[in-house]
């Protein structure tokens, strides 16, 4: 069984996490509010791309990349480490699974994404046709990427109440 200092140092670190995707977030949206005040374009693949490598560098190296207020090119450079470890490491499956399942995330999200900038600047709204989603082949691309991304939200949902759920019973 597990004390309630056990318990209170997960539940601890918890917080701590959601605070580092809080505060990741908040200065996503500082940069996007200067942009927008200066009437600047922003390239969101590519700031959403610099929003993860911070949260994963504090997060798990304790280090910060600072890749929303630096564009010193990191992210590409991080993306070829991790293929270079999975070419050293070829034996390791799990960073191959996530990888694999991270890149149809990626390419899910940026789909639907995509399609909303579409839908935004449409006069008429076509996707609301029953019969266009069966024979127009990038709404069946949207609906593939958006069962994509809402399974893999419920799935991690999923997660997060067995985990919690086993930090109480322990």
């Amino acid at each position: 069984m597990m004390t309630s200092t056990v318990i209170f140092q997960k539940l601890q670190y918890v917080a701590e996490m959601v605070g580092l995707f809080g505060r990741a977030a908040m200065n996503l949206c500082e940069k996007l509010d200067s942009a927008a005040s200066n009437g600047e374009n922003v390239e969101m693949e590519s700031m959403f791309s610099r929003l993860t490598l911070d949260i994963i560098g504090k997060a798990v190296f304790n280090y910060d990349f600072d890749s929303l207020s630096h564009d010193t090119g990191i992210v590409e450079v991080s993306i070829w480490v991790l293929y270079l470890f999975l070419f050293l490491f070829p034996w390791w499956p799990a960073l191959n699974v996530l990888l694999n399942l991270a890149t149809h995330l990626f390419q899910a999200v940026y789909v639907v994404l995509r399609e909303a900038e579409e839908r935004s600047v449409s006069v008429i709204p076509y996707w609301k046709i029953p019969i266009i989603k069966d024979i127009y082949p990038r709404q069946q691309e949207v609906a593939i990427s958006l069962n994509l991304i809402n399974k893999t939200l419920d799935d991690l949902i999923a997660i997060c109440k067995v985990l919690f759920k086993m930090l109480l019973q322990e």
